[in-house]
């Protein structure tokens, strides 16, 4: 008999959320959403229509492989469209500062986000997310970046190599309180699709403050200000509109 893995499911596509208007308050408020989607009730995972827990079977009884048409599939995709996620940290080292992607880790596990490559081009709603690690015991918070549609959070296995390469373990309540503790996702707003100008990046008018515009960079999905708004308004303007970007996303 083949094992099985748990593993979280998350579905914040357009038809999902259309189809369960009434927790659009909830989903849209701009506020952490993953106390309220990830719950548990006497030890059992309660399933909210945007966050599930899954069983996965394994390829083999031999270590939990699990091959990546099998997620493509949960994630209704083309395996050639699933990717390992990444959480992009800025480092400084020597008056360098540089940008490297990690797979978040806590005490209790490393996770692993396969997500959907082209998860911008079919999505309208974007959220954003972001790890909390600690630096020499200080808690930090990584950039917030962007994230849509269906993804699947799960962990890796614990003896041996994991994420792309197909072995993971099973999520416990201990992993999955974990995450909830560790992450933070929030609604960030709609790609805009017309500005008279060609739409090479990615730009969100922000829903809760229409002076801030932010771009989404296409290599790390991290929320950035867009600066085309300082040739749009004075420079005290953009001075207030950079400051209130500021405080919502440091």
């Amino acid at each position: 008999m083949r094992d099985k893995i748990n593993a979280l499911l998350f579905d914040f596509t357009k038809d999902n959320l259309h189809a369960h208007e009434a927790d659009n308050i909830l989903m849209t408020s701009g506020k952490n959403i993953l106390n309220e989607i990830i719950q548990f009730e006497n030890g059992e995972f309660s399933d909210s229509p945007f966050a599930q827990l899954i069983e996965i079977e394994c390829e083999s009884d031999n270590y939990n492989h699990i091959k990546n048409e099998t997620m493509s599939n949960i994630l209704g995709i083309d395996k050639n469209s699933l990717f390992l996620y990444e959480i992009y940290t800025h480092h400084f080292f020597k008056k360098r500062c540089f940008t490297r992607g990690n797979l978040p880790s806590t005490l209790q596990a490393k996770f692993f986000i396969l997500a959907n490559k082209g998860m911008l081009e079919e999505s309208v709603p974007i959220f954003e997310i972001r790890f909390k690690k600690y630096i020499n015991e200080e808690e930090k918070w990584s950039s917030w970046q962007a994230i849509s549609g269906k993804f699947i959070v799960t962990q890796e296995y614990r003896f041996g190599p994991g994420g792309v390469l197909g072995v993971y373990s099973s999520m416990t309540e201990r992993e999955i309180e974990s995450f909830k503790q560790n992450f933070q996702i929030r609604y960030s707003g709609s790609i805009i699709t017309e500005l008279g100008m060609p739409n090479t990046l990615h730009r969100i008018e922000d829903p809760f403050n229409s002076d801030i515009r932010k771009i989404i960079d296409p290599n790390t999905f991290q929320i950035l200000f867009d600066s085309q708004i300082i040739n749009e308004v004075s420079s005290e303007k953009s001075c207030e509109v950079w400051q209130k970007f500021s405080d919502r996303y440091s």
